[in-house]
């Protein structure tokens, strides 16, 4: 799996994000096919096959995929996805800075020379856009979307 570069990306670049989708697929599978939550099984085994990376280090190109923050992702959207279908999304007062620090933080912005590495690095910013989007969708959107149903 590795290229020529010594990286973890088939030869066609757009398609390696689908190395990590389909390890969620199989992992949410087989939470379901164990008929246990799927939601738990897979973030029992993501978080877990992250933490052995730092006590395993990884030897082949499947195993730094296994260990790759980037499985962390699909966490963050399986509980943003709970929040989604509970209603219980984070208020637009928390929101609103959610999408605006971890938006700046993605574009390298660093406010009163404040360093977003945190936010820039371990995908942090990208949850943080998620989740204030989520916010904004679910609490101001529909106030929204009355306002220009009554413009016409």
């Amino acid at each position: 799996m590795f290229n020529p570069e010594g990286e973890i990306r088939p030869m066609h670049g757009v398609g390696w994000t689908l190395l990590h989708e389909m390890m969620f697929s199989y992992i949410f599978t087989i939470g379901m096919i164990l008929r246990v939550s799927p939601f738990i099984f897979s973030t029992v085994v993501f978080v877990s096959m992250y933490a052995l990376g730092f006590v395993c280090p990884p030897q082949a190109a499947w195993a730094f995929v296994c260990i790759s923050e980037l499985n962390l992702l699909f966490v963050a959207g399986m509980v943003l996805s709970a929040l989604y279908q509970a209603h219980r999304a984070p208020p637009l007062a928390v929101g609103v800075p959610l999408l605006l620090i971890g938006g700046a933080g993605l574009l390298g912005w660093e406010p009163f020379g404040i360093p977003f590495t945190l936010v820039r690095e371990h995908n942090v910013g990208a949850v943080m856009v998620a989740a204030g989007a989520l916010s904004w969708q679910m609490t101001a959107w529909p106030g929204l979307r009355r306002r220009l149903v009554a413009l016409g």
